[in-house]
């Protein structure tokens, strides 16, 4: 309705009028339950008034459009693709010096205001910033404030960019990236590449960097940011835990040591989530202990020849026998007969990680002592105590 009534003004009159619905919607973003639904109508009636003002070649003042332009970036309502012609608008109306200043500014506040922000913001920013005469050391500086003040809606692809830069410049101060976990459907290790690249895991290995929650805790945000993702055709699917967390538990290990914390498995981004063995297990070699561990159940992984094959078994602790129930993902497990007792090869691989289980179970201040302790042989695979269905 608004769309039909806005072709009957002049030609002149219709970007300022797109402008003030997209400054109504903005407005309303904080205020409203539908924060999404407002946003996404800020950022459409914004691409309006541009689309407007280039359809009917029409003038608009300079000091307006640079500041109209930020409003909607600090709404987070500022759509992506409209970034480069800004971009383009302000390296033709400005000095490169200037223009630079302005493009920096521009993405600072759009990640501040939580809009999604583009896999090609790397490049966009060197070509910025090299037209200003800059170094990649103004890339580090710039990507450093911009992931700080993003509240976690990064992809992948520029992370993995920005690992690349950090790797040839590091920033003078990566403790804001400490508090950055994307909300994408990841898995995190970008992330981790990006934390390593950019010197914040070796702060926090060396004692100079601390996150606000503590070591233990950023280990349990990180679990609980992405121990599950979303699945193809609606809902959540478990996912394994990326190699690049199980290097960071060993480096921050004596550290995390130190602190006494215990690492917490039992709060999840969508739901309670499941205990990973393999994540249990290194942060127990690490000789640092697991909060709430009075769960019964365990999973870990078995990866196959291809990605495809790659299942989650389960285990389960009752009445002080350790059952292994093996459940590829996607699939109902078929029970064997009762008297079942052997263990597929699949699982054999973890019978030692197993073993240690049993040990860090029976060890002091490794585990919460409300479990009931098992025999010393309950993690032979020749015991009855083995079941296997599936």
């Amino acid at each position: 309705m608004v769309d039909r009534r806005v072709t009957m003004l002049p030609e002149s009159h219709r970007p300022w009028v797109w402008d003030m619905v997209g400054h109504w919607f903005a407005a309303y973003i904080p205020l409203v339950a539908w924060e999404s639904r407002c946003r996404k109508a800020a950022s459409s009636a914004y691409g309006r008034a541009r689309a407007a003002e280039r359809k009917h070649s029409l003038l608009v003042p300079v000091d307006y459009h640079r500041e109209n332009t930020l409003l909607f970036a600090r709404a987070g309502a500022l759509p992506v693709k409209e970034v480069a012609v800004h971009q383009k608008w302000l390296a033709e109306t400005m000095s490169p010096a200037a223009a630079h200043e302005e493009f920096v500014r521009l993405l600072v506040a759009s990640a501040r205001g939580g809009a999604p922000l583009g896999t090609d913001w790397h490049r966009r920013l060197r070509s910025s910033a090299k037209a200003a005469g800059l170094t990649v050391d103004e890339d580090a500086r710039v990507l450093a404030i911009m992931f700080g003040a993003c509240p976690g809606n990064v992809p992948d692809g520029l992370l993995d960019a920005a690992a690349k830069v950090f790797a040839k410049s590091r920033p003078d101060d990566g403790a804001g990236l400490a508090d950055l976990f994307p909300t994408t459907d990841t898995d995190g290790a970008a992330l981790l590449r990006m934390l390593d690249a950019a010197g914040v895991v070796d702060a926090m290995a060396d004692g100079t960097l601390t996150p606000p929650s503590g070591l233990a805790g950023w280990v349990s945000h990180f679990y609980s940011m992405y121990c599950y993702v979303k699945a193809q055709y609606g809902g959540i699917m478990q996912q394994r835990m990326p190699a690049e967390l199980f290097d960071l538990v060993g480096r921050i290990g004596p550290r995390l040591r130190e602190s006494g914390e215990r690492v917490k498995m039992s709060e999840g981004r969508y739901c309670r989530p499941y205990l990973d063995a393999d994540l249990a297990d290194a942060v127990i070699a690490a000789g640092v202990g697991i909060e709430d561990a009075d769960r019964r159940t365990l999973y870990y992984w078995v990866t196959g020849r291809s990605v495809t094959s790659s299942h989650w078994r389960r285990i389960q602790f009752w009445d002080r026998d350790w059952k292994l129930s093996c459940m590829p993902i996607g699939e109902t497990p078929v029970p064997r007969s009762p008297g079942c007792r052997a263990i597929p090869a699949s699982c054999a691989a973890s019978a030692c990680a197993l073993m240690r289980y049993s040990s860090a179970l029976r060890a002091p201040g490794c585990w919460m002592p409300n479990w009931p302790s098992p025999s010393s042989t309950v993690c032979s695979i020749s015991r009855p105590s083995w079941r296997c269905r599936g």
